[in-house]
């Protein structure tokens, strides 16, 4: 098989530890491009966290970004495709938001607004590592849940960051009884879940990550290679952690680096070495360039 299309998850993925390129990552994707190979990022950060890398990595043209929400040609620096929520979902979400100490963070058109009193405090809510990309990209909300309810078919993905698991899980359970997700258990690959529902996944320490129902990176992907003329078996897609699941089942090959978890390895075709050790490189070039393989 000679595959067309390789995405790769972000953080933990193709970036390492210190969320930059290694080297060998960098002339892999080079080498892909000058083959003529079709690249994506398939994140959940939005356009604005991929700011810090506008004029590198320029061999990426394609972003399916927000966890497949929205679609971002990064060459001529457009959205080509985003599915935002109702404003009932939005509203009921917000509602809920309330009852915790909740720091939320919501993306419009791919820009990332941030509750002010969590940007002041990322340490309570476990998302100190990101202190710098959110001080320089994202944008302080006083008060998000009254900024969402303002315009809230506006938004393709809401995230809820707690300070603690207890509070999630509460949180959680308030999501269950309004109706507007599964349990966590019935999420993935569970072809019964409820059309209307949400998508919801755990990420980070200790936050609950929502979509529009039917948004996730596997149907980002399909959606990018419905836009593309690429079929998915024309396609690799790589990853490490539960929210990259329907991303490599909707794959022609499924890969995981080396410090994916568990789970993803067992989804996965084939496994790489790990995000400091050059997995995306291994990936692309014994794989995606050459089609005797996979």
């Amino acid at each position: 098989m000679k595959y067309k299309l390789f995405a790769a998850d972000m953080d933990g993925t193709l970036l390492n530890n210190h969320t930059a390129v290694t080297p060998g990552v960098r002339a892999a994707l080079r080498t892909a491009a000058e083959a003529g190979k079709l690249l994506a990022f398939a994140t959940g950060r939005g356009t604005d966290e991929l700011l810090p890398y506008r004029g590198d990595l320029t061999e990426i043209r394609y972003a399916i970004a927000e966890s497949g929400a929205l679609l971002f040609d990064r060459q001529e620096e457009k959205i080509i495709y985003r599915k935002t929520f109702t404003a009932e979902q939005s509203k009921a979400i917000m509602r809920i938001a309330r009852l915790e100490d909740i720091g939320v963070q919501g993306f419009s058109r791919g820009r990332n607004n941030l509750s002010e009193k969590m940007l002041l405090d990322l340490d309570r809510y476990g998302m100190a590592p990101y202190r710098a990309q959110y001080e320089k990209y994202a944008t302080s909300i006083p008060d998000m849940p009254a900024y969402v309810c303002e315009d809230p078919e506006n938004f393709e993905k809401l995230s809820l960051y707690h300070t603690d698991t207890d509070a999630r899980e509460r949180t959680l359970q308030r999501l269950l009884e309004a109706g507007l997700c599964a349990p966590p258990d019935q999420q993935e690959g569970d072809t019964q879940v409820h059309s209307d529902y949400l998508e919801m996944f755990y990420a980070e320490q200790t936050s609950i990550e929502l979509s529009p129902p039917g948004v996730h990176k596997g149907n980002g992907l399909l959606m990018l290679c419905q836009l593309l003329g690429v079929s998915p078996e024309e396609t690799i897609a790589i990853g490490d952690n539960s929210n990259d699941t329907r991303l490599l089942e909707m794959s022609g090959l499924p890969l995981a680096v080396g410090n994916a978890i568990p789970e993803i390895k067992a989804i996965a075709r084939y496994t790489v070495a790990d995000n400091e050790h050059d997995g995306c490189a291994e990936a692309i070039l014994k794989y995606l360039l050459d089609g005797k393989k996979g």
